[in-house]
């Protein structure tokens, strides 16, 4: 399994806009994709610090996402409400996932990622 994590920079006052955005343009072309997996998009209201974290079944899947402009058209919709520019995403191999129920268990072979 792998996470995609890209650090997003908000607007304090904008953070219900963004995540309205980030449901609304982000969700439903990730949900289209082959190997997507589900996402969770953390936020401090206080600061507009925000970190997306996608899960697909492999990195291949997660560059179909970026390469097809997909990345780019979401970020580009959340412009408005940026405080400063978003980082660029990084990419993780996930060596442990517990307890991540809305993750079927085929899709972590068993119920849990081997470390190694």
């Amino acid at each position: 399994m792998y996470a995609g994590v890209t650090r997003y920079h908000f607007l304090p006052e904008r953070m219900n806009d963004a995540k309205r955005v980030f449901h609304d343009e982000g969700l439903g072309p990730k949900q289209q994709l082959d190997g997507y997996l589900g996402c969770l998009f953390l936020g401090d209201p206080e600061t507009g610090s925000a970190l997306a974290v996608d899960f697909w079944l492999e990195e291949e899947c997660a560059r179909r996402f970026q390469g097809n402009g997909g990345l780019g058209r979401l970020v580009a919709a959340l412009q408005p409400f940026f405080s400063t520019a978003a980082d660029r995403p990084v990419g993780y191999e996930v060596l442990l996932a517990d307890r991540v129920g809305w993750l079927r268990e085929e899709e972590l072979g068993g119920g849990e990622v081997p470390i190694g």
